[in-house]
C-alpha cells in the first residue's frame, strides 16, 4: 500500500499529488523521476523548495490554507480572551536566497 492511501489529500506525500515518486521497478525511470521533481530541481537552482508552494495560485493552496488555520487560531484566542501573536521566522534558505537575489523567497500576506 502506498503512502497516499493513508493521507489522500497530503499534497506532498510520497508517491502523492507532487510528492516524491516511490521506488518501483524499473528502478532507473524512477530515479530520473526523482531528478525532475520540483523540490531536487529547486536545490539544484540554489533556491528553497518551498518557494514556489506558497505562491497564491499554487495548485497545493498552500498559502490559503495557511493564512486560514492562523485566522482560526487568532478567533479561537479571541473567544478565550486571548492575545494571539503569530511569528513566522525565516529559515537559512531564505536567509540564503536573500543574499544572493536580493528579494524574497516567499509572497509577504498581511
Amino acid at each position: 500500500m502506498t503512502p497516499g492511501a493513508h493521507v489522500p489529500h497530503d499534497y506532498l506525500v510520497a508517491g502523492g499529488m507532487s510528492g516524491l515518486p516511490i521506488w518501483r521497478f524499473p528502478f532507473t525511470l524512477t530515479l530520473a523521476r526523482i531528478f525532475f521533481h520540483w523540490k531536487v530541481q529547486a536545490k539544484l537552482a540554489q533556491l528553497p523548495w518551498y518557494g514556489k508552494i506558497y505562491m497564491p495560485d499554487h495548485e497545493s493552496s498552500a498559502l490559503p490554507i495557511s493564512v486560514e488555520v492562523v485566522h482560526r487560531f487568532v478567533a479561537v484566542a479571541q473567544a478565550r480572551g486571548k492575545r494571539s501573536v503569530v511569528q513566522l521566522l525565516p529559515s537559512i534558505l531564505d536567509f540564503q536566497h536573500y543574499a544572493k537575489t536580493g528579494g524574497l523567497a516567499l509572497p509577504v500576506v498581511n
